[in-house]
């Protein structure tokens, strides 16, 4: 993440680069819980369910983060 910013902050300024690192914050939770669900679910549900169910909570997770 570290080189990313300092790529945005030389190319575009510091206001793109706190646009991106506060929306960055937004979406990490909700990858948090798609990794971990992944993590759970795919030995008990196999690929497809386990995708399927990642995803959603995926979802869900990062549209009640607002």
């Amino acid at each position: 993440m570290v080189p990313f910013l300092v790529v945005i902050h030389l190319t575009y300024g510091k206001t793109v680069a706190f646009t991106a690192l506060k929306n960055f914050a937004i979406g990490i939770g909700a990858s948090v819980s798609y990794a971990v669900s992944v993590a759970f679910l795919y030995p008990i549900w196999d690929l497809y369910l386990g995708t399927l169910f990642s995803l959603v909570r995926f979802t869900w997770v990062y549209n009640t983060q607002y």
